[in-house]
């Protein structure tokens, strides 16, 4: 299963291998409407590729420091064997100092909530 992560205004997001990403569905509950939950993702973690510093530095305002603006978020799609899966909004939850000054970042993506509530 091949998965791919977009972000639509910078491009794709380098993955460690072809990695599963566990995704977490709601179904509305119809005698409730407004108390509708978003979709979303566990955690995932990204290497701190070329691509990756590039992106996530320009779209989280990461600074030399490792600190970033955790109120940013960004439009992603997640894409599985060429199948949109997901549509929302990705989070960045953490960037990590690993060995010989690499990067790992953890984010999270959380589903567009559609709704007659929202559009209203």
């Amino acid at each position: 299963m091949r998965t791919e992560i977009i972000i639509p205004s910078s491009g794709v997001i380098d993955l460690h291998g072809d990695i599963p990403i566990s995704l977490n569905f709601n179904i509305a509950n119809v005698r409730k409407p407004n108390k509708r939950n978003a979709d979303y993702s566990k955690t995932i973690t990204v290497p701190g590729t070329d691509n990756n510093n590039k992106m996530f530095q320009h779209i989280f305002e990461i600074g030399i420091d490792r600190l970033f603006n955790p109120n940013k978020k960004t439009t992603a799609i997640i894409v599985q064997d060429s199948i949109v899966v997901m549509r929302g909004f990705m989070r960045l939850l953490k960037v990590r100092s690993l060995q010989d000054k690499k990067l790992e970042y953890d984010i999270e993506i959380k589903g567009r909530l559609d709704d007659l509530f929202g559009a209203v």
